[in-house]
C-alpha cells in the first residue's frame, strides 16, 4: 500500500491510499478478477487512525461495518474519519469512518481500538 497523502488533527484525519495491483492480497481474491478484501480496508483504517495518534493500536471490536463498492488494484481511495477516547479515563478510542473512491463511498465502519501494547515503536 501507497499512502499518497495524510493529515490529521487531535481528533479526526485523512487519508489516500492506492493498493498497487502486484500486492499479495490480490493474488487470491480473485485470480483473473482483483479485489481488495473488505478485512485490509479495516486492517489499513486502524493503521491510519494509529499514525494520526502517533501511536500503536490494535483493532479493539468491529460495531458497524458496510461495504458499498468494490475496491480493484490502482485506485486511489480516500479514509476519512473521527476518534474520539472513551470517557472515564480509558485508553479505548472510538473511530467512526468512511472509505471513499472520489465521491463514491465504498465503506462505512465503526470500531473501537486500544493501545498495542506488542509494538513497542512509535509510528
Amino acid at each position: 500500500m501507497e499512502v499518497i497523502s495524510f493529515s490529521s488533527g487531535t481528533d479526526a484525519g485523512e487519508a489516500c491510499v492506492r493498493f498497487a495491483g502486484t500486492e499479495p492480497v490480490f493474488m487470491g481474491h480473485f485470480p483473473n478478477a482483483p479485489l481488495l478484501p473488505g478485512v485490509v480496508l479495516i486492517d489499513v483504517a486502524v493503521e491510519l487512525v494509529a499514525r494520526a495518534l502517533k501511536r500503536p493500536l490494535r483493532l479493539e471490536r468491529l460495531s458497524n461495518v458496510k461495504f458499498c463498492r468494490a475496491v480493484l488494484p490502482e485506485e486511489d481511495i480516500r479514509f476519512a474519519f473521527t476518534a474520539t477516547p472513551e470517557d472515564g479515563g480509558s485508553e479505548r478510542i472510538k473511530v467512526s469512518g468512511r472509505w471513499f473512491r472520489s465521491a463514491e463511498k465504498i465503506a462505512e465502519l465503526n470500531f473501537w481500538a486500544v493501545p498495542d501494547e506488542t509494538k513497542g515503536a512509535t509510528l
